[in-house]
């Protein structure tokens, strides 16, 4: 069972990692646009409206799931044995 605390840091980091796939207009896009260069970035931007539809498609066939649930257990892990390490230093 998961205390408070432990959910909010599990919501939070799903809303990260969600954030971070690069679809636009999501935060990843803009992210993986500081790589591209400006052809590849621009022809990114240019289907940016059809990239709502795949959102929602990838949502609804659970394809985000694996993708968010991968993410959101390595970055909780890595937190939960950054917290272990911790405390077995200071005990």
């Amino acid at each position: 069972k998961k205390t408070g605390c432990c959910t909010l840091v599990y919501c939070n980091l799903c809303f990260m990692v969600f954030n971070i796939i690069p679809i636009p207009p999501l935060d990843g896009a803009k992210v993986l646009g500081m790589f591209l260069p400006n052809k590849a970035y621009y022809t990114m931007l240019r289907y940016e409206r059809y990239s709502m539809l795949l959102i929602m498609v990838l949502s609804l066939t659970g394809v985000l799931n694996g993708i968010i649930g991968t993410g959101v257990n390595f970055f909780f892990n890595g937190i939960i044995n950054l917290l272990n390490s911790a405390i077995n230093l200071i005990l």
